[in-house]
């Protein structure tokens, strides 16, 4: 509604209190009263069930539309497929012209249908693999006779699923990572992301640790232009993402491994584990929260301790290990918690993603 529209409504409504005035004051009440003002009331209900049928009309048009949105979005799958022999830029174009296409849509609709609560949602289709899990003292015989972590490589989507993660069994992929872009460089580095985070400092982080002087703030720009200064030796520092738009630029750094089923949501918090030099004696918590974790060991090496949660303890061994550059650890969070000690020597860079079963319960 713009301005003038509001203009003309305040005028009336001060009409209208005035003539209610100057009404009541003239001693009319009761059913003069409502003789006197049935005209204008006539003309409400009026207006009211003109809103009631466009409110009825709008629902079963809110309701087509929650089924015709997906479409869309299949629709244009199908045609990104079927040109999947394309040239690149042909792809990339389609792309383009296909989500704005898609964008201009959803922005016309929102005065109709607010469709930005399946936006922010984590699923818009259940999920079959997912299960709402409590651990319980009968989960502990799983891990009871585990030594040691295994480390695999060749390894299946459905032998992840079925023989590690459904039995709550940690593993160590050696050879998901071999490919990726940051690993086959020697340009990437801890500047890579640090200055991501210096050019955008709206990006906010959660569980920020390090043995650098923060101040009160615990501000992680202050702390990462630190890292620029030649006096600045022997550190470790590491950070959550656990806003939305910090997660999002981290991801463009990693990728779904070829070992883990489309049905995991990649989309959570992750974090970012960096250092030099450090020579720690005590292991440093990650309070994930999420179903797994996926630690990638992008530089150097972290030394990793796994233990059980509470209910476990009296009943599963720790199990500690060193995590090596190219290698991805998985486990979950129901059983075990994870913490880890930097690498002895030289520089280390691993990220954590937080991965789940989402369920749109």
């Amino acid at each position: 509604m713009d301005k003038g529209h509001h203009q003309v409504l305040e005028e009336v409504d001060e009409d209208l209190s005035l003539l209610l005035k100057q009404v009541l004051d003239q001693g009319i009440r009761g059913n003069e009263l409502k003789s006197f003002l049935r005209p204008i009331t006539a003309l409400i209900r009026v207006e009211t069930k003109g809103k009631v049928k466009k409110t009825r009309w709008y629902g079963k048009l809110k309701g087509a539309l929650k089924g015709f949105i997906p479409i869309i979005g299949i629709l244009f799958l199908i045609i990104t497929i079927l040109f999947g022999d394309s040239s690149l830029m042909l792809k990339t174009s389609i792309r383009f012209h296909g989500l704005a296409a898609i964008r201009i849509v959803l922005v016309k609709l929102l005065p109709i249908w607010n469709w930005t609560d399946m936006y922010y949602s984590r699923c818009l289709i259940r999920n079959p693999f997912y299960e709402d899990q409590e651990l319980k003292l009968d989960d502990c015989n799983l891990c009871e006779m585990l030594e040691d972590i295994e480390r695999v490589k060749n390894v299946s989507q459905t032998s992840v699923i079925e023989e590690f993660i459904k039995r709550e069994r940690p593993l160590v992929v050696t050879d998901a990572m071999s490919d990726w872009q940051i690993m086959t460089t020697d340009h990437f580095w801890f500047d890579n992301i640090t200055e991501l985070y210096l050019k955008q400092e709206k990006y906010r982080v959660c569980n920020l640790n390090t043995n650098l002087r923060m101040g009160q703030t615990g501000d992680l720009v202050r702390v990462l232009r630190k890292l620029y200064s030649p006096h600045t030796e022997q550190w470790f520092l590491h950070w959550e993402n656990c806003q939305k738009d910090g997660a999002k630029v981290t991801r463009q750094f990693y990728r779904r491994p070829y070992f883990i089923t489309n049905s995991l949501d990649f989309t959570g918090s992750n974090w970012v584990l960096m250092s030099s030099d450090f020579r720690g004696r005590v292991y440093k918590p990650l309070g994930v929260r999420d179903s797994l974790s996926m630690l990638y060991q992008i530089r150097g090496s972290n030394h990793i301790r796994l233990s059980p949660r509470e209910t476990c303890r009296a009943h599963c061994p720790e199990l500690t290990f060193t995590l090596y550059e190219g290698e991805i650890l998985v486990l979950t969070n129901l059983l075990w918690s994870l913490e880890y000690i930097p690498g002895d020597n030289g520089d280390n860079l691993g990220i954590l993603s937080e991965v789940s079963w989402p369920s749109l319960d």
